[in-house]
């Protein structure tokens, strides 16, 4: 997305997302993707569009915006820089060559519910994973479609590991509390959960990190470190039924190793808190030096957080999260 939290400027919360950069034969596909959506009716000039504030709140949201605007970080990270020519951003540096697949629901699911992408996905796994499964999604609510197939390839012997949003880190509470009713089910089934940590913490962060709330947006699989998969789509039913999503699917070691190694520098380091299954539940994680830290409730999780989910979790609206 482009918003400040997807680039880690914003001073509270910023989110750990993921993208890929592609060059080559696939960019028509992703052309006719575009147009696609550019062309269907349900794509409207904006001038069509009823004003979404009254002046009073433009001119409020645009006084804190220039005040926000004038921060000495933000200031020197949208600094003018010299023009330089495009050939001379040698993009293609550090690139991998590799077989890519693009998928994308059609603009018309909003209305005929077609879950193509989740449908291509499901088979792409079963078809494909053999030893180890990989998925972190900032969205974890399993439909039926989805514990199926999980159920499928663990009877099989294939190692789940999934990775999501902690009840402290996540943006979304109704998305954790339709988590929160299947995350037994996922542990019974031997997948290995971590919930991603709200002090997560990185050395590439260009203005602040340390002291800012994090939330894990990310969306990727990786099967057996040989095929892999970034997009938008999470595993929830709003996701897989209501959303239109893209993503791609790159056959490639080396770049699906390099998503692997993604997903292994949040889940199992103290970037994250590994759940097991106990009477209560627990959470645990690494101290920097390595000793066990381990709880036996929702980490930092505060009244209103539990407040929320209980809320959330009461409502009528599974199928929306």
């Amino acid at each position: 997305n482009i918003e400040n939290r997807y680039f880690w400027i914003d001073p509270e919360f910023n989110h750990r997302d993921l993208d890929a950069v592609v060059i080559g034969a696939v960019i028509p596909e992703l052309q006719r993707s575009f147009d696609d959506y550019w062309n269907s009716p349900w794509a409207v000039p904006m001038a069509r569009l009823e004003s979404p504030s009254k002046p009073r709140q433009a001119r409020k949201y645009y006084k804190a915006l220039d005040k926000y605007r004038k921060q000495k970080d933000v200031v020197a990270l949208f600094a003018p820089v010299p023009a330089v020519a495009l050939e001379d951003y040698r993009i293609s540096e550090g690139m991998i060559a590799a077989a890519i697949e693009f998928i994308a629901d059609d603009p018309d699911k909003v209305v005929d519910r077609e879950p193509s992408q989740f449908k291509q996905l499901d088979t792409l796994i079963d078809e494909n994973v053999e030893e180890q499964l990989l998925i972190g999604m900032a969205y974890v609510v399993p439909t039926e479609s989805v514990m199926a197939q999980l159920t499928r390839i663990a009877k099989r012997g294939v190692a789940v590991s999934i990775l999501t949003n902690s009840i402290v880190s996540i943006d979304f509470p109704a998305a954790f509390a339709g988590y929160v009713a299947t995350r037994k089910q996922l542990l019974d089934l031997g997948v290995a959960l971590y919930e991603f940590s709200a002090d997560a913490s990185y050395s590439e962060c260009p203005v602040s990190c340390k002291g800012v709330h994090m939330g894990y947006h990310s969306k990727l699989i990786v099967l057996d470190q040989r095929i892999s998969y970034v997009g938008s789509m999470n595993y929830d039913p709003r996701s897989i039924n209501i959303n239109t999503e893209a993503g791609l699917i790159f056959y490639s070691e080396e770049l699906s190793a390099q998503v692997a190694a993604l997903f292994h520098e949040d889940a199992g380091t103290r970037n994250s808190w590994r759940v097991s299954r106990a009477s209560p539940l627990q959470w645990s994680r690494p101290y920097p030096d390595g000793s066990p830290e381990t709880l036996d409730h929702e980490p930092n999780a505060g009244v209103l957080n539990k407040i929320g989910v209980v809320f959330w979790g009461l409502m009528p609206w599974y199928d929306q999260y």
